[in-house]
Formats: C-alpha cells, sequence, structure tokens
C-alpha cells in the first residue's frame, strides 16, 4: 500500500509510465499482489509474466525444500503496456543461472519509437 501511495501522490492521470520490478516475496494472488495491481476493482499495474525457454514462470528456487515459486516480477502501469516489445519478458534460464542467486534473472524490452501510421 505504501508503494501504491507513492507512486499515486507524484504521478497522477491514466497516462502515468511507472515500473516495479524484482524480489515481491510473495505469490500471485496473494493480498500484497492484489494491493500492488487493481485498485478499486480497475487495474492499477499489469503484471507481465515473464517465462524461461520452456515457458515456465518460477523465479525463485529453495534449496532446502527443492521447490520452487514466482515471487520475483515485472510489474508496469498500464500506460506502459502498449510500449512491451511483445515476447520480449524473459527469465534468463541459461547456463550460468543457477550460480549467482537463488532467484532468476528478469527482464523486458519496451520500445518508445513513435509508431508509424499503416
Amino acid at each position: 500500500e505504501a508503494i501504491r501511495r507513492v507512486i499515486d501522490s507524484r504521478m497522477m492521470g491514466d497516462g502515468r509510465l511507472f515500473v516495479l520490478a524484482g524480489d515481491f516475496n510473495d505469490v500471485p494472488g496473494s493480498a500484497p499482489y492484489k494491493r500492488l495491481t487493481v485498485k478499486g476493482g480497475a487495474p492499477w499495474a499489469v503484471d507481465v509474466r515473464p517465462v524461461d525457454g520452456r515457458g515456465r514462470a518460477w523465479t525463485y528456487l529453495h534449496r532446502p525444500t527443492d521447490t520452487c515459486e514466482r515471487i520475483d516480477y515485472i510489474l508496469l502501469s498500464p500506460a506502459l503496456e502498449r510500449h512491451v516489445v511483445p515476447g520480449s519478458a524473459r527469465i534468463y534460464d541459461g547456463p550460468s543461472a543457477s550460480a549467482a542467486s537463488d532467484h532468476r534473472l528478469l527482464c523486458i524490452t519496451l520500445n518508445f519509437e513513435p509508431q508509424m501510421p499503416k
């Protein structure tokens, strides 16, 4: 709620552009997740749901229990969603992916080039 309040107090209107990314320590559908994605029944931020090369969306490996969860996210303001390059929301799953962290690297490509009329 604090994050949402800060953004709402500094940015007004439907055209605001923001990205929230990182470890949220909670799963999709949880109350904290919903507070960051919905406000008053309307979308407040869009979850781009990155996936790896196998189409899997888990982002965190809990080694002691050998379980995987999705607790890392890239959330965008609805006005920013149209700038997402289709298929660019990815989770890096290359050979060194597990060497750096128990969380996997998320990335997305945004395009702000003016759209040419067809």
